[in-house]
């Protein structure tokens, strides 16, 4: 059974996303671009940034009119699934983050009211340095017809 447009374009979105759609005439045929608009977040960890960004790819479909009409579906089918995926990612992600936050921060209460006074010798000590942790990698840079990052597929 065939899905209607409405029906196949309302698995790419959940709760408090919007989606634009566009559609573009072009000399060897169409150019749909869908852009999920994702929800504002409040206070996002850096850790959880790339995968709030991978929501927010489009898909980009190029074809004849019959092409289009042949393959709509089952396209649009593949990139919700993608974006459920990462969704899925997101929310689990984001709670171990705040599970981890809540863990760290009861063990440095714990840790403080138990820690020995500094002494002559070790308050004289220089600070342990941080390491720098490796930067995510950086999504592509690649953009299409309507001036927007490549497809997810």
């Amino acid at each position: 059974m065939t899905q209607s447009l409405f029906s196949s374009l309302e698995k790419v979105l959940v709760a408090g996303e919007s989606l634009r759609f566009t559609i573009q005439k072009r000399t060897d045929g169409l150019a749909l671009l869908l852009q999920p608009i994702v929800a504002k977040a409040q206070d996002v960890p850096k850790e959880v940034e790339h995968i709030r960004a991978v929501l927010a790819l489009p898909l980009r479909l190029a074809g004849s009119a019959c092409e289009l009409e042949a393959t709509f579906n089952a396209r649009v089918q593949g990139y919700a699934n993608a974006r459920q995926d990462a969704h899925g990612s997101y929310a689990a992600l984001l709670g171990a983050l705040n599970e981890a936050s809540k863990e760290a921060k009861a063990k440095a209460s714990t840790k403080s009211a138990a820690a020995p006074k500094p002494t002559a010798s070790t308050a004289n000590a220089a600070p342990a340095k941080p390491t720098a942790e490796p930067a995510p990698p950086a999504l592509a840079q690649a953009q299409d017809d309507f001036g927007q990052p490549m497809s997810l597929l």
